[in-house]
């Protein structure tokens, strides 16, 4: 992990700014990294699909027996002009 070299070359003496230049990161990604834990997990919330609002009209259109067009609806391909189109959004 990146924060674990970060703090293991601070460790050795280093001062910030070689530690960016090495790295190629900005002087306070580094100041940030040496604060946070070295084992920090990130996450990316969850957002919603553009099709989630429309997805409970899909399901009633649809056939019950369209499974996988189904899929390759909910799934947000390109399918956003047709539903504006559908639904006049």
């Amino acid at each position: 992990m990146e924060r674990s070299s970060i703090k293991l070359l601070k460790k050795r003496g280093n001062t910030n700014i070689p530690i960016a230049q090495v790295l190629g990161r900005d002087m306070k990604t580094v100041k940030r990294a040496l604060i946070e834990p070295a084992d920090k997990e990130y996450y990316q919330p969850k957002r919603g699909s553009l099709v989630d609002s429309y997805e409970e009209s899909i399901r009633q259109r649809l056939p019950l027996d369209s499974e996988s067009r189904m899929e390759l609806l909910l799934s947000g391909q390109p399918v956003q002009a047709q539903l504006d189109r559908d639904f006049a959004v």
